[in-house]
């Protein structure tokens, strides 16, 4: 690889937006012709009423659905991304 750019969101920085902006700006920096890879550790849950949903460092347990980042939405971002990706994902308490 020519180049290898990295955009670390860690601690204070994993918020919601941040994680939402963070893959805003890799859907930007991904080409056809790139290989992006996302790792997310952290903590989910899997509850009834919204299904899984990953919990950014400032989501409110009791307002999940405005708080957190919903297995939707992460699709819907994974898919808009051009190029080849690679998505890890260690999500604890998320129950499956």
């Amino acid at each position: 690889y020519k180049q290898v750019e990295i955009k670390l969101l860690i601690d204070q920085d994993a918020t919601q937006t941040g994680i939402l902006q963070g893959l805003e700006w890799l859907q930007k920096q991904v080409t056809k012709h790139d290989v992006g890879v996302i790792f997310f550790a952290g903590h989910g849950r899997n509850e009834p009423s919204i299904g899984y949903t990953f919990l950014p460092i400032d989501a409110d347990p009791k307002e999940l659905k405005l708080t957190s980042i919903g297995k939707d939405v992460l699709k819907r971002k994974l898919a808009s991304l051009r190029g080849k990706i690679l998505f890890f994902f260690d999500s604890c308490y998320s129950g499956a």
